[in-house]
């Protein structure tokens, strides 16, 4: 769950088949975190206009300010996770 909301704090807007092939993940993996994200009230979702069977998911604004915290704690620039997200933002 956490590499995917990283995943949505540097990209933006994503719907779950961009996830997917961003993060490299199975699609019920990110199924799973994004719902379970959005349960939680970590990820907003609005209707895609482009294609109305897909919705776009972004983090909410406070959990980009709480993610700073959490990600102090448990994210690590220098594992694999970390160095994957900073590939992925170059």
């Amino acid at each position: 769950m956490k590499f995917v909301a990283k995943m949505l704090e540097i990209k933006g807007e994503l719907t779950q088949s961009d996830l997917v092939e961003e993060t490299l993940l199975p699609a019920r993996t990110v199924r799973y975190a994004v719902n379970t994200l959005e349960d939680d009230g970590y990820l907003e979702s609005r209707h895609y206009w482009k294609d109305a069977r897909k919705r776009l998911y972004s983090l909410e604004v406070a959990a980009v300010e709480d993610s700073k915290t959490v990600n102090s704690n448990v994210y690590d620039p220098d594992d694999e996770i970390g160095r994957e997200c900073r590939e992925a933002n170059q």
